[in-house]
């Protein structure tokens, strides 16, 4: 699995390299410059992993927002079944700062709300999850970023469930 995707990540990098040769870049840039991004997401809620398709905009210099959305049909307990996670997060951008022409990186608040749907035997539940936390999201060759993200978790009203949340991903900026 591992070896799969350093494969797809250096495709992915390689391909982009391709059709980006036109870009220059030696010119000085903010983070919210590529202000839409798309990608993969792996969040952590509870037990599972869920891996989501993501969305991010930047509407200003400071507020952003991310639409994220994914299922997987899961073989462990407490939760065998279909468990999927749609989520909105709003972002507040603390800090950046351009450490080359081809790296970035800013730390950002977010707030979280989705809806999270899972099966426990053979009875399907459907929850609110409310969420907040510090993000980080490192920028290299001005279009690829790596955005972390830990915070807290709750979960309601069928499973009442407070834990840590932390998710990663790869997006393209544009």
């Amino acid at each position: 699995m591992k070896k799969r995707l350093i494969l797809i990540v250096a495709a992915f990098a390689f391909t982009s390299m391709i059709f980006a040769n036109n870009q220059n870049y030696f010119t000085d840039y903010s983070i919210t410059d590529y202000s839409s991004a798309i990608g993969i997401n792996a969040q952590i809620v509870g037990k599972n992993i869920v891996p989501q398709l993501q969305y991010h905009h930047w509407f200003s210099s400071r507020f952003g927002l991310e639409l994220a959305g994914g299922a997987v049909y899961s073989v462990t307990q407490p939760h065998t079944g279909l468990d999927y996670l749609i989520s909105a997060d709003i972002q507040y951008l603390v800090y950046e700062n351009i450490f080359t022409d081809a790296f970035a990186a800013d730390v950002f608040m977010w707030g979280q709300a989705g809806h999270r749907g899972y099966t426990t035997n053979n009875t399907f539940k459907a929850d609110i999850t409310l969420a907040t936390g510090i993000g980080s999201e490192f920028l290299i060759a001005k279009h690829f970023s790596i955005p972390l993200k830990v915070g807290y978790l709750v979960q309601f009203p069928n499973t009442l469930m407070y834990t840590i949340s932390a998710s990663a991903g790869l997006r393209f900026r544009f």
